[in-house]
């Protein structure tokens, strides 16, 4: 049964070009994926790229999934990277997913800055796959975002991913494209809630939902849904100085329960450059 689960999920990869786990990052995952509107860390290059306008700090973070459902075969392992400098904020990000018969790997180069209250980013990414006995191949997509601060409590954002409708192999499989527009609200201190409406090519519409309470500055309590298979996250997320750990656990109506781990590293002058 374990090998059917993987032989079909992986077959919805290849026939759909692959490239859908590319979503990482533990406060993200347990807010439910509602990160559209997020900003501030380095994880949003893989929600909306604009996000990385607000990053405050240089942030280095590792991102784990060990066995996502009890399947080790489909583990995914992300690093992200955030720097500010002087015209801007730079990002670099890594990911990798699957096993021996079937690997995609995915480096990010981001690029985000702000006007007045409007954030804007772009990048770029190189995604690879390499199938046993089929060979591989590599193609470059590109993103784009905005988030906008609407006022000091609600902020909305806008992603493009695949922007330039790439396609990937000698059969020239399109990576699908995904259209997020979200909005972030914090109704009082220490509460933030969340939502994001998502089309993806080829899929219908879906809505995330994400909730988080910060009890004190250093705790943070986690829930999130997605209607788009049914599932239910929640998360915690704690921090002493510059590090921060985030888990997240994610409970699917058919494939069971997953845990995901993120480590983080922040330094640098608050909103200084390096």
């Amino acid at each position: 049964m374990r090998w059917l689960i993987i032989l079909v999920f992986l077959l919805s990869q290849i026939s759909r070009a692959g490239f859908q786990q590319s979503e990482a990052g533990s406060r993200p995952k347990a807010l439910g994926g509602a990160y559209a509107a997020a900003g501030g860390d380095a994880w949003t290059m893989f929600f909306n790229v604009a996000g990385l306008s607000r990053l405050d700090r240089n942030e280095v973070s590792f991102f784990y999934s060990p066995s996502p459902f009890g399947l080790p075969e489909l583990g995914l392992e992300a690093a992200a990277f955030g720097f500010r400098s002087n015209f801007g904020v730079i990002g670099l990000a890594a990911r990798r997913f699957g096993f021996e018969l079937y690997r995609e790997l995915s480096a990010t180069l981001s690029y985000a800055s702000s006007v007045s209250t409007i954030g804007f980013g772009l990048s770029l990414n190189r995604h690879s796959v390499a199938i046993s006995r089929y060979g591989s191949a590599s193609v470059i997509g590109v993103d784009a975002g905005l988030l906008a601060g609407l006022s000091g409590r609600l902020a909305c954002g806008l992603s493009v991913k695949n922007l330039n409708a790439p396609k990937i192999g000698v059969s020239r499989e399109p990576l699908p494209q995904v259209f997020t527009i979200g909005f972030e609200y914090v109704p009082a201190g220490g509460v933030t809630l969340a939502g994001d409406y998502r089309k993806e090519s080829g899929r219908a519409a879906a809505t995330r939902f994400g909730f988080e309470y910060r009890i004190v500055s250093a705790l943070a309590l986690r829930a999130g849904f997605s209607d788009a298979e049914t599932r239910t996250t929640g998360g915690v997320g704690i921090q002493y100085m510059s590090f921060r750990l985030d888990y997240a656990f994610e409970s699917h109506q058919e494939l069971g329960w997953t845990h995901e781990f993120t480590f983080s590293i922040r330094w640098g002058a608050v909103g200084g450059t390096p």
